[in-house]
């Protein structure tokens, strides 16, 4: 909108404003009203965010079907029946053990979407807008948490219902408001409990202690818990926050199922019953201290410190047979902990690994004879993106060595698959050989010419022969969704494929494939968990990790005998051995209180089986050893299912909840709901705010849309109200804003490109007028732009900073495509530069250009303001693209006539530093503090009419930023900040605090 004192104003006539210098009027009344809806709808739609994970990835393009039984709706793919029949009798099966011991039944069915989008095995649940689960259709395929099974998808989905039933259980005054304004997200009250709460219960109930099911009972988990203890066990105010220390990412589960098992075995599971079902009748989010009171005398922190106490005597108590001077030493030759591991051995005796520090992007690494080598450091065109799943050298047609790499990459922008890759060392050039191929492990044959490939498909494993460019040739073996292949090695005659294979009712087992009679024999076949093997010796010996002693331990097998031999007993556990001959170097990935390094034992010998059991338990040791046995889905309790239909969004996307709403202000008073809702596949999502303002009888209010990432539509009605200097209204207009946007996204891991195109659309009209003004008539804005945005930068674990890339906007906008008030172009570039200093330290450098043509809406620079919108929680497509006219320059006012024009240019550097990773913070209220950080910096800008700028405006200041947790589970960073601006004239110091980065 246009200034004032451009609409034909009486002189006598002096409206209440601030600077008008960029041409908009102050608006006194509608201002904190706004700004009170804006908060109000963003920490909505926040939580919401946090709470249903709907930025899930779910292929829209496919033909999705939906069947049901008496309690879930099952949303499944064409062709993948068969695992939809079975996710139906195991999510009935997860019903039927879990309604009874949750004592809650819902109220309508639950929907299961088996999303095959992505190479992980994973799933999720939340009760926002109604009772939703996502199960990825991937098996568990490695010893990290998963691997404690007897169905992978009957113990996936019993988690998620645990989840189900957990966090929709509400009761007493929330059942009572939930009955009066639906599923309103305050309205649960389990939702607002710590992660390590929610995940832990999830953890305890999926664990069977006698059948040797779930990470309550693993050996894995027991080896994390037995490090956590010796190294120091973390405190409730960390274990609170999402934390970026080891165990990331698993320190939920992990202190929350033994948190559980502590509970059931000192106060009972009547008392954990009590707890469940007290904190299902607050109406007060965060009471988990005076819930943990009444049902068991203690708040949360005095049962941490028993819980402490209770885990140190519990390890001490279990069966330990090993004096500190029974470990075997090894050689420690990495020191990145965190998650680095893959490593694989060349015939000629050369180890490749996947270095994974959190703070830099991961890196291949070489180890020889003459110590260890960077790969992508000599070759920085190589580099890998993702974990490494198998290596191995490839001869070239001049001898130099090649690598087969399968690592995670974008399919399209909803698939997110393993990949086969090839790199030349030679030339340090990556090669990409397949294209949504999916997968998992790649090992090429001694001349080259052909690849043997483990592929992963809605579930079933297949062994294919693929040729040098990665084309199909034959398939050797698929799979039934009962088993699972894995980790597949290949022997030096081509002959055989080694791998762990599991299979229901029997586990995991070390298994030897025969390419001539297509036949697998096993080579282990017990209840223990026996993974990562390998051909040693010219494949006459072959070593695998197993979890048989109670702790995951090298063993090996010599063709021909009936016995193992132990190669290591290391303190945590021993993982993914290599070694070329009997008598060279063992190498392993080893665990220790930070995460996994490579280790190196040069004299190895057999050792004595030294009984370490960790746990108290026995795992159930199966009779069952016909390969052909029948597979237990058949043998399922048989449940009612209907005919499969065409998915239909409309069966699930109506309003499930609404808020109401009330505003007074001195010019309007305004009532009104609030609501959103989605389907089942959250591929339609929409927003409501509907609202009348009874003062002047006039509607208010705004309504988006959005589609699968794909489409945004919007529209918003509002009122502005402008008073006179003796603070009487002298007038009101209406504003009708409308927006549509369309987006193609080409994903890469590495990279992001965005396309968009942009519709806006505004109209202004009086609709009141005071008798002393003139009536201006309608005005209009609207512009039509398209915009390219490529982002290849990096945010690592413990980045305090975007680091190690760019991301570039260019923006193109007509105001002469549609009749507006405003004409010309406006064409602006943002470039903004992050190099990374190393120690987390980075240098980030801003270029930007705005280039207008006639009349256009002008730029303002000034403020600290950094666009930033709490909705970019959501999804990016919030941020401000098109329309974008204001831009920050730090030690300056907003609204300086200086710094206004239809042209405009920036130029930012600053110093970034870390600060320290504090993680802590306090049970209730939910807040915390992970980490804090800082920044000098200086800019230089102008803003201009003519050709070229005059006079150019510059500043510099400090700031220091802290990642700030609430609720739990969304942190955010807040900024506070020293800014001064050098310019004698209109330069000031200011202080300031925001939330956001600066860019």
């Amino acid at each position: 909108m246009r200034c004032l004192s451009g609409w034909g104003l009486k002189s006598n006539v002096a409206l209440s404003s601030g600077r008008c210098s960029d041409r908009t009027a102050g608006r006194l009344s509608a201002g904190w009203k706004r700004y009170a809806y804006t908060f109000f709808i963003s920490i909505t739609f926040v939580l919401l965010s946090v709470a249903s994970k709907t930025d899930a990835a779910i292929d829209p393009r496919h033909n999705w079907k939906t069947t049901s039984t008496e309690h879930f709706y099952i949303h499944y793919v064409a062709g993948q029946e068969g695992f939809a029949l079975k996710a139906a009798r195991a999510a009935e099966r997860a019903h039927r053990l879990l309604h009874n011991k949750l004592q809650w039944q819902p109220e309508d069915k639950t929907h299961v979407v088996l999303s095959d989008e992505v190479d992980l095995a994973n799933g999720w649940a939340t009760p926002l807008y109604f009772n939703r689960t996502v199960i990825y259709a991937f098996p568990p395929d490695r010893a990290e948490g998963l691997e404690d099974f007897d169905s992978w998808l009957e113990t996936l989905l019993l988690h998620e219902y645990v989840h189900i039933l957990h966090l929709d259980k509400t009761k007493g005054l929330p059942g009572f408001l939930q009955r009066v304004f639906g599923r309103q997200f305050l309205l649960f009250p389990n939702l607002y409990q710590p992660l390590w709460f929610i995940e832990g219960l999830a953890t305890w109930y999926e664990t069977d202690m006698q059948s040797g099911i779930g990470r309550g009972q693993s050996t894995l988990y027991q080896m994390m818990m037995q490090a956590e203890i010796e190294s120091g066990l973390k405190p409730l105010t960390q274990i609170n926050l999402p934390i970026k220390s080891w165990p990331v990412g698993a320190a939920n589960y992990l202190y929350g199922v033994y948190f559980f098992l502590f509970l059931e075995e000192v106060y009972g599971v009547s008392r954990i019953d009590e707890l469940l079902d007290r904190y299902s009748d607050n109406v007060i989010p965060f009471r988990i201290n005076t819930t943990a009171r009444s049902a068991t005398g203690k708040d949360v922190y005095e049962l941490w410190d028993e819980f402490s106490d209770w885990l140190q005597q519990r390890f001490k108590r279990q069966k330990n047979g090993l004096t500190d001077n029974q470990w075997q030493d090894a050689e420690r030759l990495t020191h990145s902990g965190y998650r680095t591991g893959y490593p694989t051995m060349t015939p000629g005796g050369d180890v490749y690994y996947i270095d994974s520090r959190p703070d830099r992007h991961s890196a291949l690494y070489k180890v020889d004879e003459h110590g260890s080598q960077k790969i992508t450091d000599v070759y920085p065109r190589a580099r890998v993106n993702a974990g490494l799943a198998e290596q191995t050298d490839v001869p070239g047609n001049n001898g130099e060595s090649r690598l087969l790499i399968t690592q995670i990459e974008f399919c399209d922008e909803y698939n997110l698959y393993n990949e086969i890759f090839k790199l030349d060392i030679s030339e340090g050039r990556l090669q990409q050989l397949s294209y949504c191929g999916r997968y998992q492990t790649a090992i090429a044959s001694a001349d080259g010419r052909r690849i043997l490939a483990l592929k992963v498909d809605q579930g079933i494993s297949s062994l294919q022969i693929l040729n040098a460019d990665g084309e199909l040739m034959q398939i050797l073996y698929q799979s039934r969704l009962s088993e699972v292949i894995s980790q597949i090695k290949w022997s030096a005659d081509e002959q055989t494929v080694l791998a762990a294979v599991f299979r229901e009712s029997r586990g995991w087992n070390i298994e030897e494939f025969s390419i001539a009679s297509r036949q697998w024999h096993s080579i282990t076949s017990d209840r223990h968990i026996d993974m990562y093997p390998s051909y040693s010796d010219a494949g006459n010996s072959i070593l695998f990790s197993s979890d048989r002693n109670g702790r995951y331990q090298i063993y090996r097998y010599t063709r021909g005998s009936d016995q193992l031999e132990l190669l290591s007993r290391v303190k945590y556990g021993a993982f993914y051995p290599l070694q070329l001959k009997r008598n060279s170097a063992l190498y392993y990935m080893g665990y220790h209180a930070d995460g996994y390094d490579l280790y190196r034992i040069s004299q190895v010998k057999v050792l004595d089986e030294i009984s370490d059991q960790l746990a108290d338990n026995t795992p159930v040791q199966a009779a069952i050893t016909d390969l052909d046995a029948a597979d237990v889905s058949a043998a399922a309790t048989e449940v009612a299912i209907a005919q499969p239909e065409d998915y239909s969004a409309w069966k699930s996307v109506y309003p499930r909840w609404w808020v109401p709403i009330l505003s007074i202000t001195e010019d309007s008073t305004e009532v009104g709901l609030i609501s959103s809702g989605q389907d089942a596949l959250a591929l339609h999502r929409y927003s409501l705010i509907l609202q009348y303002d009874t003062d002047n009888n006039w509607p208010t209010g705004n309504i988006s849309y959005a589609y699968a990432n794909r489409l945004a539509l919007g529209y918003q009605r509002s009122y502005d109200y402008y008073r006179n200097s003796d603070n009487e209204l002298a007038l009101s207009r209406k504003d009708d804003e409308v927006y549509m946007l369309l987006n193609w996204q080409l994903a890469k891991l590495e990279s992001n490109t965005w396309l968009k195109l942009g519709v806006l659309s505004s109209r202004s009209d009086d609709v009141f007028v005071a008798s002393n003004l003139q009536p201006t008539g309608p005005r209009y804005d609207r512009l039509v732009g398209a915009a390219a945005l490529y982002n290849n930068s990096k945010y690592y674990l413990r980045s305090i900073s975007e680091a190690d890339g760019r991301r570039l906007r260019l923006t193109a906008e007509s105001s002469d495509l549609l009749e507006s008030d405003y004409t010309g172009e406006i064409y602006t570039l943002d470039w903004r530069e992050y190099i990374s200093l190393g120690s987390q330290h980075v240098l980030a450098v801003r270029l930007l250009q705005g280039w207008g043509t006639d009349d256009p809406e002008p730029f303002r620079l000034g403020g600290e303001d950094n666009n930033y919108n709490i909705l970019d929680f959501i999804t990016p497509q919030s941020q401000a693209v098109f329309g974008r006219r204001e831009y920050a320059l730090r030690g300056y006012a907003k609204g300086l006539p200086e710094l206004s024009g239809r042209r405009m240019q920036l130029a930012g550097m600053e110093w970034r530093f870390p600060g320290q990773l504090l993680e802590t913070g306090i049970m209730s209220p939910p807040l915390g503090l992970v980490q804090w950080s800082g920044s000098v910096f200086v800019e230089t800008a102008a803003a201009y009419d003519g050709s070229s700028a005059d006079n150019y405006y510059s500043g510099a200041g400090l700031e220091l930023q802290a990642d700030i947790n609430l609720f739990y589970g969304m942190t955010s960073r807040m900024r506070l900040g020293y800014a001064r601006g050098l310019d004698e004239d209109i330069g000031d110091e200011r202080m300031y605090f925001m939330l956001g980065a600066s860019f």
